[in-house]
């Protein structure tokens, strides 16, 4: 069956589910979701969070890029880079609120196996896998940490630290532009008691690496 670029995540979903001889309720028992949001999601009611991505591909033996679409070339740096940076940053803000999350969260241990793989994607600069497992990562680490007490939640917090890792790498890379030279911020030198301070601006020197 062919997969249409406009067919939407939900969609997807079904598609790969029907493929593998599960009905709605028995994706919605190995995802741990209920059947009414799995329902949703599939028809396009509802949007699929991350997390929920995150179940249904595990659930169904499958990438998140495969539920999400494939990507595109450099879409890191091209016109989808917003619909994928998107998630993260809603992930951010809310890191420290106890929302009504939609999944249960795995065992931390669990949770910090993806994470220290989404950290060998880093350093592996395997960035568009990374950044589509980010924000499923993210929510499930912060309804750890919220739900959780004692040696889980310091797990918990462990695995939000690596994610966090993974999204300044994320921010540096998109926003770096074309690769240059160090840059040299200067800072002018100022008193103690300078009342310009605030608004001093630096000297930026760069140049080109040779």
């Amino acid at each position: 069956m062919s997969q249409s670029i406009e067919e939407h995540t939900g969609a997807r979903i079904a598609r790969i589910r029907k493929q593998r001889g599960l009905t709605q309720q028995g994706l919605a028992m190995r995802a741990h979701v209920s059947k009414s949001l799995l329902s949703k999601v599939e028809c396009g009611q509802k949007p699929a969070s991350p997390a929920l991505v995150a179940a249904c591909a595990r659930a169904l033996g499958v990438s998140t890029s495969e539920l999400l679409g494939q990507p595109y070339a450099e879409e890191l740096r091209r016109d989808r880079m917003d619909a994928l940076i998107q998630p993260i940053r809603e992930g951010l803000e809310n890191w420290d609120i106890a929302l009504d999350w939609e999944t249960v969260p795995r065992p931390a241990a669990l949770i910090r196996a993806d994470v220290q793989r989404a950290l060998v994607q880093r350093r592996q600069a395997q960035y568009t896998d990374m950044v589509r497992d980010l924000p499923a990562l993210i929510e499930e680490s912060v309804h750890a940490v919220h739900t959780s007490i004692g040696e889980e939640q310091r797990l918990a917090y462990e695995c939000l630290a690596g994610t966090f890792r993974c999204v300044f790498t994320v921010a540096w890379t998109v926003w770096r532009g074309p690769p240059r030279g160090p840059t040299i911020r200067v800072w002018p030198r100022c008193t103690p008691t300078c009342a310009r301070r605030p608004r001093c601006r630096p000297a930026v020197m760069t140049w080109a690496s040779g």
